[in-house]
């Protein structure tokens, strides 16, 4: 009954914005079409299918980290990038109920609907120091990518891009 609930919520989201497709290939996951996972409005973000996309991201972080640990937390959050380009950029962001991991995908916004961006990784930051180990957007040579704050515990895994 559970990977039934799980096939129906992986469907529900695949076919949300159109048919996608995900590939699973070496530890990597892609979905070749652009999905929606938000609305802009009135200055704030809301997230479309938010049970649907957790169950999603959860299965990417077990498959990467082989972590009991649950997502608990999704939100779309500006976060002002660093580096060459100081400007705020809109983020999924996931977190377990721990604290000690979290993941993010930058996103763009066509018209009020936000997607997962093409070409961009996403990354999976996981450590156990009290402060650090989040996700940050790093502007290098006008290119916007993810990494993860300063932490001395902190491992970065990065997945191949969501959309294509």
């Amino acid at each position: 009954m559970k990977n039934a609930v799980i096939l129906f919520l992986l469907a529900l989201i695949l076919f949300s914005c159109k048919q996608n497709s995900i590939q699973l290939t070496d530890n990597t996951h892609r979905i070749t079409e652009k999905i929606a996972v938000g609305i802009y409005e009135n200055n704030s973000y809301s997230i479309i299918h938010e049970d649907s996309l957790k169950q999603v991201w959860q299965n990417i972080l077990q498959q990467h980290h082989k972590t009991k640990d649950v997502l608990s937390f999704l939100e779309i959050a500006e976060i002002t990038s660093e580096g060459e380009i100081h400007e705020p950029c809109p983020v999924l962001i996931a977190r377990t109920a721990s604290g000690s991991t979290s993941m993010a995908a930058l996103l763009i916004i066509q018209g009020n609907t936000c997607f997962i961006a093409p070409e961009a990784l996403n990354i999976i930051c996981h450590g156990t120091c009290a402060k650090g180990c989040l996700p940050v957007v790093i502007n290098k040579n006008g290119e916007n990518s993810l990494g993860c704050s300063a932490c001395k515990e902190c491992i970065k895994t990065e997945t191949e891009a969501l959309n294509n």
